[in-house]
């Protein structure tokens, strides 16, 4: 029984990585996607686009006997990273500063 889970266990370590390197590539390409709404000074949110992705997100759900709730939950937080990557991406460098806008995260942290 041991060797079972610990087999198991295994491939959910190599699929949570598999996971983990496709979302780096899709940050990845979002990033570009990011870039070129820059250029062209686009906005960030595409919200027809988004809700066409939500009902994708929903039917490959079903169609994987997965809950909607919580795929489109998942995608939900990808997305608001990506938005705010892409808001990151369009905004200005700060007057004065030669240096690229902060991330949100970084916003408050002043030394």
């Amino acid at each position: 029984m041991q060797r079972m889970l610990q087999t198991l266990r295994s491939e959910i370590d190599r699929i949570d990585g598999q996971i983990i390197e496709l979302l780096a590539r899709r940050f990845a390409v979002t990033r570009q996607v990011g870039q070129l709404k820059a250029h062209h000074a686009l906005p960030a949110v595409d919200a027809e686009r988004e809700s066409a992705q939500q009902l994708r997100y929903e039917q490959l759900a079903r169609a994987n006997g997965l809950d909607p709730a919580l795929v489109t939950g998942l995608f939900r937080d990808i997305i608001a990273a990506v938005v705010r990557q892409h808001g990151e991406a369009i905004t200005p460098e700060r007057p004065g500063s030669s240096q690229p806008p902060r991330s949100r995260k970084d916003h408050g942290n002043e030394r």
